[in-house]
C-alpha cells in the first residue's frame, strides 16, 4: 500500500527538489481539500446507522461513526424491513415545524450547524441508516498522518501527485507553464476516476474497456 511519504517522494522526485518537503505536504494537504466534497467511489458510505433518540429533534453530526462530507440518502427503520425516506428540506422550512413541539415520528430533516434538525420530537429511539460521501481523514480536522495509506494515496494517488504539483509549481515555483501542464494530468487523473465510478455504478462491476 502506498502511503503519504511515498506519494510526497514521488512528487519532489518529480520536481527535481529535495528542499520543498514543507511545501509538498501544504500542497498535498490542499490537494485533498480541493476534492473531499467531490463522489469518487471509495469515499462513499453505505448503510452507516446512527440514532434518533426518543424526546428529541436533532441529531450531532459528530456522533455518526462516519464522518459525512454529504448526506446522499437518510432513511429511518420503522421496522425490519420496513424504511421510510426522509425527506431533505431547508433550515427554514424543519425550524417552522419545529415550532410546534410536536411528538411524532420524523419526516424530514435539514442539515444546520452541523446537526441534523428533523421536523419533530422523536415519539420512541429510532434506527437510521445514512448513505453519502464520507471523509477519510482521522480527527475534527481530517488530518493525514505520514503513515497514512488511505485511499487519496492509492485509487486517488495519480489525482493528488499531479493536483499537488500544480499548486508548487503556481504557488511555490511561479512556473505558470508547468502548472499548466499538471493541471492537464490532474484533469486526466480525475477522468480516469470518474469513468471507473461511472463503470461501476451501472453494471456493479469494473469492466476493462478499450481505448
Amino acid at each position: 500500500m502506498t502511503t503519504r511519504t511515498d506519494i510526497e517522494s514521488q512528487i519532489a522526485d518529480d520536481l527535481a527538489r529535495s528542499d520543498l518537503s514543507t511545501q509538498i505536504t501544504n500542497a498535498v494537504n490542499t490537494a485533498i481539500r480541493a476534492y473531499r466534497f467531490e463522489r469518487l467511489g471509495f469515499n462513499e458510505a453505505y448503510r452507516v446507522t446512527a440514532t434518533a433518540s426518543i424526546s428529541v429533534d436533532f441529531l450531532a453530526l459528530s456522533d455518526i461513526s462516519v464522518r459525512f462530507r454529504k448526506i446522499d440518502r437518510l432513511r429511518l427503520v420503522r421496522d425490519a424491513g420496513d424504511y421510510l425516506d426522509l425527506y431533505r428540506r431547508d433550515y427554514d422550512w424543519i425550524m417552522s415545524r419545529q415550532d410546534p413541539r410536536v411528538l411524532c415520528q420524523p419526516a424530514e430533516y435539514a442539515i444546520y450547524n452541523n446537526t441534523i434538525q428533523f421536523d419533530s420530537i422523536a415519539d420512541q429511539t429510532y434506527t437510521l441508516l445514512l448513505d453519502g460521501v464520507k471523509e477519510l481523514g482521522t480527527g475534527a480536522t481530517a488530518t493525514f498522518s505520514a503513515g497514512d495509506a488511505s485511499e487519496w494515496f492509492n485509487t486517488a494517488r495519480e489525482l493528488i501527485r499531479h493536483r499537488a504539483k500544480r499548486e508548487v509549481y503556481a504557488h511555490v515555483l511561479k512556473d505558470m507553464e508547468l502548472a499548466s501542464a499538471a493541471g492537464a494530468a490532474e484533469k486526466d487523473a480525475y477522468n480516469t476516476l470518474k469513468a471507473e465510478l461511472n463503470q461501476q455504478d451501472g453494471s456493479g462491476f469494473i469492466r476493462p474497456t478499450e481505448f
